[in-house]
């Protein structure tokens, strides 16, 4: 490493310390909360200190009671850890600490988390801009009502965009290893790449890259056998609780709330709906597999997150901070097409977002919850553009400048 590479980690990591030392004084020793972290780091810290399984109904009492200060009310969320087991390694260095500090340090990386995911969903495309658009695109991010949810909530959607988007960006820097590694880590959330991880594994398979196959291969069996070793029952009891998620979140995917919510037109019409979304996107796949252009694979990879969200059973608006990089390249790909007056474009659009998003949040909140309008203009906005734009924004990824 180089002496210019270690001063720079040196002040990133003064940077990181400093703003998790503020977060607690300022807010986490103060008001407590990032429920979405509690559940999760108090099913952690009880396999690791007391030896419990993360999973047990005691475990979720303790979970309810540090959330609502009693058992949790049948209305009520019942804050399950609901995790794949080896979450409880990710949160190992934190189950020792106070829960203001350990929610502190975590937001913190969660912050930090979201600028590397603007950065490498930048770097990917090889999309080169000045010191005050990349200060405004991280401001941008920081600020977007997705990301500051998903931060304040302590929500792992944005450790998972991240790899993803590592991911990516590995693949195109020939560094088929690390993405296969990056890629088996995303799968700490299974509902936010239950499309995208077969895809890009498939893609290599056709490529034959086969180091991003084992690279996932041998990362998914370090992370599965030791969660077997220390818990046998993990995988029967995760899925327990999955399956009971759908009975106390109310609100589903996207495509749910058009057809069920709005339309009324019941569980047989979203199945179909999102079994035709679905395999059309499939479609897409067998079309585009054997293209050998990074603009193809980027456009593709793009759609699929998209209609993840669109068509998940469950969602929630703080998963959408994996469509960045498909917010990026429509980004990239208006500066492409108009240049100045793309840019112009981009920062009207941008505005529009981070303002519209927010006031629609304020407008539609009811005791807290979001309206299911909060869902609908982020990814189907994405759909349409995808769809009816295929060839420039496969061109724009496809170049760099």
């Amino acid at each position: 490493m180089t002496r210019e590479r270690l001063i720079a980690s040196a002040a990133l990591l003064l940077l990181f310390a400093a703003v998790a030392i503020s977060t607690y004084a300022v807010f986490t020793s103060r008001w407590p909360g990032a429920n979405d972290l509690l559940s999760r780091w108090e099913g952690a810290r009880s396999f690791w200190v007391d030896g419990l399984n993360p999973y047990s109904d005691e475990v979720t009492e303790r979970i309810q009671i540090e959330i609502y200060g009693r058992p949790a009310r049948a209305d009520e969320d019942p804050g399950p850890f609901a995790y794949p087991f080896y979450a409880v390694f990710t949160l190992l260095p934190l189950v020792w600490l106070p829960y203001a500090w350990a929610q502190a340090i975590w937001m913190t990386l969660l912050a930090f988390s979201i600028v590397a995911l603007a950065l490498m969903s930048m770097a990917m495309l090889r999309w080169r801009v000045g010191p005050w658009a990349l200060a405004g695109t991280i401001l941008f991010s920081l600020c977007f009502y997705f990301s500051a949810r998903a931060v304040f909530l302590g929500q792992f959607a944005v450790l998972v965009a991240a790899f993803v988007a590592g991911s990516f960006l590995a693949i195109r820097s020939g560094r088929d290893g690390w993405a296969g590694v990056l890629l088996a880590l995303s799968t700490l959330k299974p509902q936010m790449i239950f499309l995208i991880a077969p895809y890009v594994l498939m893609w290599a398979v056709v490529r034959r890259r086969w180091r991003l196959v084992v690279g996932f291969t041998a990362s998914m069996a370090i992370l599965v056998g030791p969660s077997y070793a220390l818990m046998p029952s993990w995988l029967g009891d995760f899925l327990r609780q999955l399956g009971n998620y759908t009975s106390y979140t109310a609100i589903g995917s996207p495509v749910w709330i058009i057809v069920q919510h709005y339309l009324h037109l019941g569980d047989a019409a979203e199945a179909i709906v999102a079994a035709v979304t679905g395999l059309a996107l499939i479609g897409v796949w067998a079309y585009t597999l054997r293209r050998t252009d990074w603009g193809t694979f980027q456009w593709v990879c793009g759609l699929t997150l998209i209609v993840s969200n669109l068509i998940a059973l469950r969602t929630a608006t703080t998963n959408y901070v994996i469509l960045y990089p498909a917010l990026w390249l429509t980004a990239k790909a208006t500066v492409d097409r108009w240049q100045m007056r793309g840019q112009a474009i981009v920062i009207a659009a941008a505005l529009a977002l981070l303002i519209g998003v927010w006031l629609l949040f304020s407008a539609t909140v009811v005791a807290k919850f979001e309206h299911p309008l909060v869902y609908l203009p982020l990814p189907f906005g994405l759909a349409f553009v995808f769809v009816a734009w295929r060839r420039q924004l496969i061109d724009s990824a496809g170049q760099g400048r």
